[in-house]
């Protein structure tokens, strides 16, 4: 026997509502086990699935105990008894445990048991009863299908505990009929009828004896029959009684029983099926989900780098445009300032021209002169000449002042030369500088035109980055919400795999009482 160690004297004390069940191989290997049963014993699904049964045996439980329990079982009985079984930390609790033996055509394929809290009396007698049979004090006395019965010369206390009910009946009717027998034999003695009377009267007690079996007994053990097989999941063959008195309704309340469990079983089944069909739909939608959030929070990812890139380089575009403006403004300015000059250098040829023209009637003048100058002296010349010596000097005089007037006049006519030039050159230049002045006017408005088109260019500018900001909080935003769907489909998923575990359990469950079909 195994003996589980250490084990410590604190008992774990359970609910009214505890239901610690667990299914067994026929060599008591666990091959399920309810969320109560893994609870209250300590260990893990995984520590426990597979294991032998008696990984929670506690060593103060008397071997005659279960090996009365594995007597009961394998020859086909329902074993109830208080057990004594050990937590994994060496703690103990104590359960009431019925163990059913589960069939499958028509052979042993495994056992349930389920336990509930044992009362603290059963507790108190279970206690002391265990300890007497560990110490060896249980003399004439021994465990039978979970009861404590009587041995030896003191069998026939514990006679009505083990005594099937046809031979209760036998015997009670024997007892009872015993009286009128001896009374009939005393009045029937010595006389003719006794040899006829007594054989009909022991004959019909004898009947009477095997109708009560037949009608009673026989039907009662087709009940428990049936109900075992009710008790394993079996409902498929129902056994009918053609009567309706109170066994023949026990027997439908029997069969109805089986039929509405089972029922209960295969629509949980069914149910089971189609719920943990759906369970794979959910962790299905949820796994493509998750991979939908994670491309598009790869794909946000790279939206959010390309849309920084793009804000940069329109917020640089926005700075050269401005940038620009003011270039342009200070081209404007220059312009402006050029085209003053342009306006200034027209007026001052203007000017020059107006002196020039002023000059041109000096010099005319001085031509006058000149002439005028010239032809005094020839008449001078011609006077001294009449004059003869006396006007030598005279004449002297007249022919510098001739020679004086004729370069004044050579001088006048250079004069004139220079000044009609430059009047040309003044022209030609009015005439260059009123089409710079045109062509600045034409550079002033392209000018203008170009600091208009980089103003629309620079509010376009903004109001792009405007918007790009506003791309760019929606796309985190966006990203934002892609973690919070990933994180939400990272629950979802592991919500479903625990709901699938548990349905998978409930199957695993259900399935317990599908060993007999």
């Amino acid at each position: 026997m195994r003996n589980n160690t250490p084990v410590t004297d604190r008992q774990r004390p359970l609910s009214e509502k505890t239901r610690l069940m667990s299914v067994t191989t026929p060599e008591s290997y666990i091959t399920y086990a309810n969320k109560d049963f893994i609870d209250v014993s300590g260990y893990t699904t995984d520590e426990i699935m597979g294991q032998p049964h008696n990984l929670i045996r506690h060593p103060d439980m008397p071997p005659a105990a279960f090996a009365d329990m594995w007597k009961t079982l394998r020859a086909g009985n329902i074993w109830t008894g208080i057990v004594k079984n050990r937590c994994k930390n060496g703690d103990h609790y104590w359960v009431k445990s019925s163990t059913t033996p589960l069939r499958k055509g028509g052979e042993i394929a495994g056992y349930m048991s389920v336990r509930t809290a044992a009362s603290p009396e059963e507790i108190h007698q279970a206690e002391a009863l265990y300890a007497s049979a560990n110490e060896g004090k249980l003399k004439y006395r021994t465990f039978h299908h979970g009861l404590l019965i009587y041995t030896g010369p003191l069998r026939i206390l514990s006679l009505f505990k083990t005594m099937p009910l046809r031979w209760r009946i036998r015997s009670y009717f024997l007892l009872f009929s015993l009286i009128p027998l001896i009374a009939a034999y005393s009045l029937l003695a010595g006389t003719a009828l006794a040899s006829v009377l007594f054989p009909l009267l022991i004959a019909c007690c004898f009947v009477s004896g095997e109708l009560l079996v037949h009608h009673v007994a026989r039907p009662i053990e087709q009940i428990l029959a049936q109900a075992m097989r009710s008790a394993a999941g079996q409902a498929d063959n129902l056994t009918q009684l053609n009567r309706v008195d109170e066994i023949g309704m026990l027997m439908r309340a029997v069969n109805q029983s089986g039929m509405n469990f089972r029922t209960f079983v295969d629509d949980v089944n069914t149910n089971l099926s189609e719920l943990k069909n759906a369970c794979n739909e959910i962790a299905q939608g949820n796994h493509t989900l998750a991979q939908c959030c994670e491309e598009t929070e790869e794909s946000l990812q790279q939206t959010a780098a390309s849309v920084e890139q793009l804000t940069a380089t329109i917020k640089s575009n926005a700075e050269a445009s401005l940038q620009a403006s003011l270039y342009t403004q200070d081209v404007n300015q220059a312009v402006n300032s050029g085209e003053q000059a342009v306006s200034q250098v027209s007026d001052t040829m203007e000017t020059i021209t107006r002196s020039s023209e002023r000059i041109t009637d000096i010099v005319s003048v001085m031509d006058n002169l000149a002439f005028q100058t010239n032809i005094l002296a020839v008449n001078a010349a011609v006077e001294a000449a009449h004059a003869g010596e006396q006007g030598k000097s005279f004449a002297v005089v007249a022919s510098e002042v001739r020679s004086l007037a004729q370069r004044s006049a050579s001088s006048s006519s250079d004069i004139s030369t220079i000044i009609d030039e430059t009047l040309n050159s003044i022209r030609t230049g009015e005439q260059q500088v009123s089409h710079t002045h045109k062509s600045m006017s034409n550079i002033l408005l392209q000018v203008q035109h170009v600091t208009n088109l980089m103003n629309e260019i620079s509010l376009a500018t903004q109001e792009q980055s405007q918007g790009l900001d506003q791309i760019n909080e929606a796309v985190n935003r966006i990203d934002e919400l892609t973690h919070q769907n990933t994180a939400l489909a990272s629950q979802s998923h592991s919500a479903t795999d625990h709901l699938q575990q548990q349905i998978s359990s409930m199957v695993q469950a259900a399935s317990v009482f599908s060993l007999s079909r």
